[in-house]
């Protein structure tokens, strides 16, 4: 779905937007690139604090 949609999701700021899994406490976190590729930033576990991942992207 993120592929044939990607503006489809919740953006989180300019750059990045999520996508929740179904069926699993994850989320994954993207970002689409001036060329139209989405390029996958991190899968975040809900229940970690929001925006943890950050620092490692």
């Amino acid at each position: 779905m993120v592929l044939t949609r990607p503006d489809r999701f919740a953006s989180l700021d300019h750059e990045f937007r999520e996508a929740a899994v179904p069926k699993f406490p994850y989320s994954v976190i993207y970002r689409v690139l001036p060329s139209g590729d989405v390029q996958v930033v991190a899968v975040a576990h809900a229940s970690r604090a929001p925006g943890y991942w950050r620092e490692r992207a």
